[in-house]
């Protein structure tokens, strides 16, 4: 991974600093979710880990958290995806990366 790359990861993920950490689900997409009369469930739980909490909350189908911490936590989730593809996806690795380029120019207001 490019050091430019690997600066921007780092920077990301400092923007998680402070914010409490708990058993995560990884990928809870839409596909992962499921709404009853009865309630809420998450399906596929193969990527679950103790993590910052808002990465899952950055990946909810509706944005649920303040736009400032939206923003932090969906430039921390590109940079995650980045760098876990970066050897196996590349080209999915580089799209992350621009994603998260673009994640943090919304989330300065630029």
């Amino acid at each position: 991974m490019p050091r430019a790359a690997v600066r921007a990861c780092r920077e990301a993920w400092r923007g998680l600093v402070g914010v409490p950490m708990a058993v995560v689900h990884g990928d809870p997409g839409p596909g992962n979710i499921r709404v009853t009369p009865s309630g809420v469930g998450f399906l596929d739980w193969d990527e679950a880990r103790v993590d910052h909490v808002d990465l899952d909350l950055a990946d909810l189908p509706i944005p649920v958290l303040p736009a400032a911490r939206q923003a932090r936590a969906r430039a921390a989730v590109h940079a995650w995806e980045a760098a876990c593809g970066w050897r196996i996806e590349n080209d999915y690795a580089r799209r992350r990366l621009a994603d998260l380029k673009i994640t943090r120019r919304a989330g300065e207001g630029r």
